[in-house]
């Protein structure tokens, strides 16, 4: 019996070290980082559950209402995959309800265009999208192919470079122009986070 006791001790702290390996980590989500790493931006709204593959991976149909980045067309039908589980980085999305996905490109499944999605990006409800952060995605500059163009408002040729009349006080941080809309400045950090943003009057 005490064999037994021993046994399943040990069985236990192996499979705990285990969950605490395969545990998710990463940096807290934010809009500059998840908008950089990711292949597609899209306000997507999802139809229905595809299932689960394996017990390991969850997939889901929505159709893409707006694109912010990548060049998937809107009203196209997409499937999003992600892990069945939060421990291995996995996030949620409720059937009926609208969304503003990062994805990574995936091999089409049944040919459908296929996103990876996960905790370390910023997979949000869209009604909680904040006004800072829809201004953002506006005054993206997409490219699709050759075709390059600013998402909303046109490309504003300005005086001098944004970057040169700006500022910030976070250390390390580097200055990105961007003429979407405006003469921007943006500020990145080393993580890749957006840490100022001004514009040039």
């Amino acid at each position: 019996m005490r064999i037994w006791i021993a046994m399943v001790v040990m069985v236990g702290s192996w499979l705990s070290m285990e969950a605490q390996a395969s545990a998710c980590s990463c940096l807290p989500p934010e809009m500059n980082r998840s908008y950089d790493s990711a292949d597609h931006v899209v306000h997507a709204r999802v139809l229905f559950s595809l299932g689960v593959s394996g017990g390991q991976r969850r997939y889901l149909a929505v159709t893409q209402e707006a694109a912010f980045k990548g060049c998937l067309p809107a009203q196209r039908l997409v499937v999003l995959q992600t892990a069945a589980s939060s421990a291995a980085c996995g996030t949620t999305v409720q059937v009926g309800q609208s969304y503003l996905l990062h994805g990574r490109a995936l091999a089409p499944w049944l040919g459908l265009p296929t996103l990876g999605i996960g905790l370390c990006d910023l997979n949000v409800p869209w009604s909680d999208v904040s006004a800072e952060h829809h201004e953002y995605l506006d005054t993206r500059y997409v490219c699709c192919g050759r075709e390059c163009a600013c998402i909303l408002d046109d490309e504003v040729q300005c005086f001098v470079d944004p970057c040169q009349v700006s500022s910030c006080d976070v250390e390390g941080a580097e200055c990105r122009s961007n003429y979407c809309g405006g003469c921007n400045a943006e500020w990145i950090d080393g993580s890749g986070a957006l840490v100022c943003r001004s514009q040039a009057r």
